[in-house]
């Protein structure tokens, strides 16, 4: 019975469309579990939610440009989110949670206004944009992740010092906040 498995598992890594899936797979994991911790330490959980639903409104600009691929306008949408997200926590009084559930919000609705508007039969792209198709990803999808891994694991572990999510601060407190979360945005757009 093993014998089978691992003759299967074998056959599988063969394809070059696993490859590249198992290899984001072993990219990705890292870098989510090295930014959910700063995200939580910082108690900005909200904000994974916020980016990844409030991509629909990227989405939609996408589709209504005619776009094939609309990651750069998710991922657009998704930076200008993140840096609405980061203005207003510095310049209001309002809470964190309370920014993004706004911006949550408000991307969500504005996305489904453009869609509801838009003429045409793109119902079926919307679900493969939205939740992809980890088989699907191609070699420049590998190495994205794995430029991501390695930025993000570069600013936790520096030469002869461990850091905590607390402790990193990269100069500027704004720059280093800002540089994180567009890192993250890109992250939830892409994957």
């Amino acid at each position: 019975m093993a014998s089978a498995s691992r003759h299967t598992i074998t056959i599988m890594l063969t394809e070059s469309f696993m490859i590249r899936a198992f290899l984001v797979a072993l990219f990705l994991c890292p870098l989510c579990a090295l930014l959910g911790v700063f995200v939580t330490s910082r108690r900005m959980s909200f904000f994974g939610e916020t980016i990844a639903h409030g991509a629909i409104g990227g989405v939609a600009i996408g589709i209504f440009l005619g776009l094939v691929n609309p990651t750069p306008t998710v991922v657009a949408f998704s930076f200008l989110v993140a840096a609405a997200l980061l203005w207003l926590k510095e310049n209001t009084e309002l809470a964190t949670d309370t920014i993004m559930a706004l911006l949550l919000s408000g991307s969500i609705s504005l996305g489904m206004l453009m869609l509801s508007r838009m003429k045409g039969d793109f119902r079926g792209d919307i679900h493969r944009i939205l939740f992809g198709d980890i088989l699907a990803v191609g070699p420049q999808d590998v190495v994205v992740a794995g430029v991501l891994l390695a930025i993000i694991a570069a600013g936790f572990k520096m030469p002869g010092k461990t850091r905590t999510p607390q402790q990193i601060t990269w100069g500027n407190r704004m720059l280093a906040q800002n540089v994180i979360y567009q890192l993250m945005t890109y992250d939830d757009g892409v994957s």
